[in-house]
C-alpha cells in the first residue's frame, strides 16, 4: 500500500507527499505487454490481495480497485494507491463522468466512487447487496480477469449500460478470448458471481485458489510435456525395434497417467516385441551351445554328430547368429566323405586278413565293430568270410550260429547308440529352432510390474531430477575453490503429495500438523514440513535417492561462481519466499512459484520457503545436522547460499523440509 508521509497546504494549493514509485501502473503494463502470463497473473494479484486483505481487516472498503490503480515497479513489486474513494458519499448519486487516462470514472460531491469496468453489481444496483470488502473482490476478479485475457469481460458503449452487464450478464469464459486452463478459469468467475456470498470470501482467498489453480495447471502442463516427449521417444523406440526401451517409457506413462493417449496398445507391442526378442535370443543362445558343441565334435572327427548340429542350425532361416555356419557344414561333410571313403577302404583291408584263430577271429569282430559297419554290411561281410571263419570257430569250439549271432548284435549295438544320439542331437535342434526358452514374464500386468519397480520410486512420484555437471566451484562465505562429481538434484523440495506416498506404503508417522494423517487443505503442492533429519534419511531410503551434501547443495544453489543468491549477487525483492516477500507470506507457498528465483542449473526454492537438511553434521562435536536455504519466516540474510545453521536431529518445524540427490548412474 502506497505510504503517505505528510499533508498540508502551500502556495494555496493542498498537497500530500507519500512515496515515489518508479515503474508503470498496470494498466499500463497490460496496454503494452497484452495478457500476463499466469505465473505473473498469480504473484501480482497476491501482492495486491494483501493489501486489500489489510484494508479490509481495518474496516475499510477501496472501492476503485483497477489496474490504473496499480503501481508496478521493474522488478515485479505491485503497490495499492488512491484510497481517495474509500468514505466516498452515497454512491446512488451519480453527477458527473469523466475520463482519465486509463479509463472513464464516476464522482459524487467532488469524489469518484469508482469505474464502470470494475464495478461490482451491487455498486451498480443497491438492490443486489451492501457495497463492501466483497466488492473490491470483485473488482480485483475483473483485474485478474483483464491481466489473462487483456480485456475486461464487460465494455458497452455508456457507462450506463457497462453498469447494467455487471448486474445483468454472465462474464464471457475467459477462453474465449485465450487459452486458459479450467481451473484457473473456474476460479476467476466465481469471483465474479452476482451475489457477494457466492465469491470467495476474501482477497486472500481468492489469491490463494488463483495461485493453486495455477500451479496445478502448470504442474498438468509440464507433465503433460513430459508425457508427451515420453511418449514421442516410445513410438521412436518402437519404430527402432528397441522393444526393452519401449517398454521402460511405458512404464513411466503408465505410472503417472495410465490412461494416456494409446499408451496400453504401446505397451502390448513392446511387450509382444519383447518376447519375440527374449525367445529370439534364448534361441541364439542354445544355438550357440550347439554350435559350440559342434565344432567340439569336428575337433575330435565325430563327423556324424557335428553334420547332424550344424545342419539344425541352418535350418534355423537366414537370422542365425553364426555365419560361418554354412562353411563349418561343407567343412564337415567334406571330412565326413574321407573318413567314410577310408573306413570302406579299412573294412576291405580287414576282409583280406587271415584268421586262422578264434583269438584272431574275436580281433577281427573288434575291429570290424570300431569301423561302425551297417548292418547289411556286417551280414554281408559275414557271408563272405563265413566258411573261412567257420572252420576256425568250430575247431575252438564255437557254433557258427553264435559267431553270427555275436557279430550282428554288437553291430545292433552300435547302430541303436548312433540312432540314439543322431534324435537327441536333433531334437535339442529342433527345440532350438521352434520354441526357444520361453520368457520369464508371462502376463502384461507381470511386466508392467518389472518394469514399474525398475524405475526408481522417486522417479515414480514425480521428483524432477536435473543433473549438476562434475567440476569445481566457490565454497562457503570465503569462496574456496572445491570439485564436486557429477550428481543430480531435485529441482524442487519433496512435497505433501510425494511424502504422503512415502507415508501410506511404509507406515512412516505423518507429520504432526497432519489431522489424521491428511494433508492440509490445498497443500499437496507445498513443501512437507514438521519433518526431521532422520525421517528425510527414511523417506530418502524407501525412495532410493540420498540428502545432498552441504557442497552439492550448495554448488546447486549458486552454481560455479560464487554468487550470493541462486539468482546473482543482489537481493531481488519477489525472487523466493522469504519473511520480506509480498508483505510476508506467512507461510510455505507452493514449490516452483518463483520461476525468476532459480539457480544457474534451474534448481528452484533453493532460497526461502523451508530449511533444507544436508547429510552433513554441522561440526565436529556431531550432536547437530545442517540446514540450508532459509525459509519463509527468516529474512534474506539467510536466504544467501553460503549460510548454513544447525539443526537436532530430532527436531521439527514448520519451517523445516528437504530435498533429494540421486548418483550419475540412478539420474535421468
Amino acid at each position: 500500500i502506497v505510504r503517505i508521509y505528510d499533508l498540508g497546504e502551500g502556495d494555496g494549493m493542498l498537497y500530500l507527499a507519500m512515496d515515489y514509485l518508479p515503474g508503470r501502473t498496470l494498466a499500463a503494463v497490460i496496454r503494452e505487454e497484452g495478457p500476463l502470463p499466469l505465473e505473473q497473473v498469480a504473484d501480482l494479484l497476491a501482492q495486491v490481495a494483501a493489501a486489500l486483505d489489510h484494508a479490509h481487516g481495518r474496516g475499510l472498503t477501496h472501492r476503485d480497485v483497477k489496474p490504473g490503480n496499480v503501481m508496478v515497479s521493474e522488478d515485479g513489486h505491485a503497490t495499492l494507491m488512491d484510497f481517495g474513494l474509500v468514505k466516498a458519499a452515497d454512491h446512488t448519486q451519480f453527477t458527473v463522468l469523466y475520463r482519465t487516462a486509463d479509463s472513464e470514472q464516476f464522482t459524487t460531491g467532488g469524489g469518484t466512487i469508482g469505474t464502470p469496468e470494475y464495478m461490482a453489481p451491487e455498486q451498480a444496483d443497491p438492490t443486489l447487496g451492501e457495497v463492501g470488502p466483497l466488492s473490491d473482490l470483485y473488482a480485483l476478479g475483473i483485474m485478474a480477469y483483464q491481466m489473462v485475457t487483456g480485456r475486461v469481460p464487460f465494455q458497452a458503449s455508456t457507462p450506463i449500460a457497462t453498469l447494467r452487464a455487471h448486474a445483468d450478464l454472465a462474464p464471457p469464459p475467459p477462453s474465449q478470448w485465450v487459452e486458459v486452463p479450467d481451473e484457473v478459469a473456474a476460479v476467476m468467475l466465481r469471483t465474479l458471481a452476482k451475489q457477494p456470498e457466492e465469491r470467495w470470501p476474501s482477497a486472500g482467498a481468492f489469491a490463494d485458489a488463483l495461485t493453486a489453480a495455477v500451479t496445478q495447471s502448470q504442474a498438468g502442463a509440464t507433465q503433460e510435456a513430459q508425457l508427451a516427449a515420453l511418449y514421442a521417444q516410445v513410438e521412436e523406440a518402437l519404430d527402432a525395434q528397441q522393444w526393452a526401451l519401449a517398454l521402460g517409457l511405458c512404464g513411466q506413462i503408465m505410472a503417472r497417467a495410465p490412461a494416456y493417449r494409446q499408451i496400453e496398445d504401446l505397451f502390448e507391442q513392446a511387450t509382444q516385441g519383447l518376447t519375440r526378442q527374449r525367445e529370439w535370443e534364448a534361441q541364439q543362445d542354445e544355438l550357440s551351445n550347439l554350435y559350440d558343441e559342434a565344432i567340439e565334435c569336428m575337433s575330435t572327427e565325430d563327423w556324424d554328430s557335428a553334420i547332424l548340429l550344424l545342419s539344425g542350425i541352418v535350418d534355423a532361416g537366414e537370422d542365425y547368429a553364426f555365419r560361418d555356419v554354412p562353411k563349418r557344414l561343407a567343412e564337415a561333410r567334406e571330412a565326413q566323405a574321407r573318413a567314410e571313403s577310408e573306413r570302406l577302404a579299412r573294412l576291405k583291408t580287414l576282409g583280406e586278413k587271415v584268421v586262422a584263430t578264434a583269438e584272431q577271429l574275436r580281433e577281427f569282430l573288434t575291429e570290424w565293430q570300431e569301423l561302425k559297419p551297417d548292418r547289411e554290411s556286417v551280414e554281408t561281410a559275414y557271408g563272405m568270410l563265413r566258411e573261412l571263419m567257420l572252420p576256425v570257430a568250430e575247431a575252438d569250439g564255437l557254433e557258427g550260429e553264435e559267431l553270427q549271432l555275436e557279430a550282428s548284435k554288437r553291430a545292433e549295438d552300435l547302430q541303436l547308440q548312433a540312432k540314439e544320439r543322431a534324435q537327441t542331437l536333433q531334437e535339442r535342434v529342433k527345440a532350438a529352432v521352434d520354441e526357444g526358452k520361453a520368457a520369464s514374464i508371462k502376463t502384461k500386468e507381470d511386466l508392467l510390474a518389472q518394469v514399474v519397480r525398475s524405475i526408481p520410486i522417486w522417479q515414480q512420484i514425480g521428483i524432477e531430477m536435473v543433473t549438476i555437471p562434475a567440476g569445481e566451484f566457490l565454497y562457503g562465505e570465503k569462496k574456496e575453490r572445491v570439485h564436486v562429481p557429477e550428481y543430480a538434484m531435485a529441482k524442487t523440495p519433496v512435497t505433501n503429495a510425494q511424502y504422503k506416498a512415502f507415508v501410506e506404503v511404509t507406515g512412516h508417522e505423518p507429520p504432526r500438523h497432519w489431522k489424521e494423517g491428511r494433508i492440509p487443505k490445498d497443500k499437496e503442492a507445498h513443501p512437507v514440513v514438521n519433518v526431521n533429519w532422520r525421517d528425510a534419511m527414511a523417506f530418502c531410503g524407501w525412495a532410493g535417492c540420498r540428502l545432498p551434501s552441504e557442497q552439492e547443495w550448495e554448488k546447486g544453489a549458486r552454481g560455479s561462481d560464487g554468487r550470493e543468491y541462486p539468482w546473482g549477487d543482489g537481493w531481488q525483492s519477489g525472487q523466493c519466499n522469504t519473511s520480506e516477500a509480498h508483505f510476508f507470506a506467512g507461510n510455505t507457498t507452493p514449490v516452483g512459484q518463483y520461476p525468476n528465483g532459480a539457480s544457474p542449473y534451474g534448481l528452484l526454492d533453493m532460497a526461502g520457503n523451508v530449511w533444507e537438511w544436508c547429510e552433513n553434521w554441522y561440526d565436529t562435536v556431531q550432536k547437530s545436522k545442517t540446514l540450508r536455504g532459509g525459509s519463509w519466516n527468516y529474512d534474506r540474510t539467510f536466504a544467501r547460499s553460503a549460510i548454513r545453521v544447525k539443526g537436532n536431529p530430532d527436531g521439527r518445524g514448520t519451517n523445516g523440509g528437504f530435498r533429494c540427490v540421486v548418483t550419475p548412474r540412478s539420474s535421468p
